[in-house]
């Protein structure tokens, strides 16, 4: 026997009890009455077979059923708005993996918001809570260190960057001009934000022989810096990462000898957002310049 599909309305009205703590604060949330509230709860725990609140002289408690069932309802009532916004003409909702929204996109926007394009939504998170926000239609595109090629969107290469290791100023490794992949391989490194694909490129490009240590783990890549510049020892980041700190001589950042360390950055959209439009249009166009930052 087909059951009845959840009523969004019904969704809300318990996210508002669990919010309120009381069937008052409830109805004066959503400007019902509180005969309605305890209809609409009814109605939800029948429909899904489970009591849901607690009631006590303290107001209402969730049940484990309710808390379990508290982060679907919230993406639920978050896609209907999206749906929603989506029929309406408006500008794409964009995400970046945290190294290119801090380091390469500000200017891209600047620079398309001085040609009259409309500023977009931003969601700067790491690489995997941005993939996530893209599965759960809560960004439209995404700058992405890595991209697992997933049904239901569609993707390019939009830039290569190098990595370098950096070194603190004074430290022995700074005059060098290249480092080979065996010394590389020897380091302890610190490392930055889990979930950006650097690991994957290591194991890719040491191909199952010696690979550098972790000394710390740490979870950014201004932290990370942070560490270097301190003398706290050596890492491996993005050359545009710390072009600044280079140019003004807080940092050294050393190329590898032997073969090219590189990550190849992404664009992925959605299916259905038209490629001329202009965000999209924009950063396409950006990334085909490939317009790698120097390393100093």
């Amino acid at each position: 026997m087909a059951r009845n599909r959840l009523n969004l309305e019904h969704l809300a009205t318990l996210l508002a009890l669990l919010d309120s703590g009381s069937f008052g604060g409830a109805g004066q949330r959503l400007g019902l009455a509180q005969s309605t509230i305890s209809q609409h709860l009814k109605r939800l725990e029948d429909g899904l077979g489970a009591r849901l609140i607690d009631r006590g002289q303290r107001g209402c408690r969730p049940t484990r059923a309710a808390l379990q069932l508290l982060p679907y309802a919230r993406s639920l009532l978050l896609l209907e708005e999206r749906i929603v916004s989506a029929s309406r003409a408006r500008t794409p909702r964009l995400g970046a993996c945290s190294n290119i929204g801090v380091y390469l996109l500000p200017p891209l926007l600047r620079d398309f918001q001085a040609r009259g394009g409309n500023p977009p939504e931003l969601v700067i998170a790491s690489n995997p809570e941005v993939v996530t926000h893209l599965e759960q239609a809560e960004v439209d595109l995404a700058l992405l260190e890595w991209w697992d090629e997933r049904d239901g969107f569609r993707w390019q290469p939009w830039r290569t960057e190098p990595l370098v290791v950096i070194v603190a100023p004074g430290h022995p490794l700074s005059g060098a001009n290249a480092i080979s992949r065996d010394a590389l391989a020897s380091m302890s490194l610190i490392g930055g934000e889990a979930g950006s694909g650097t690991g994957r490129l290591l194991r890719a490009y040491f191909a199952g022989g010696r690979m550098p240590g972790i000394s710390m783990s740490l979870g950014s890549t201004e932290a990370v810096k942070r560490a270097v510049s301190a003398g706290l020892g050596v890492s491996l980041v993005l050359a545009c990462a710390v072009t600044q700190e280079v140019r003004e001589g807080r940092l050294c950042a050393i190329p590898l000898k032997d073969q090219p360390l590189q990550k190849s950055l992404r664009l992925v959209w959605r299916d259905g957002l038209e490629h001329d439009e202009p965000l999209l249009d924009h950063l396409a166009a950006a990334g085909n310049a490939d317009r790698a930052l120097p390393v100093n």
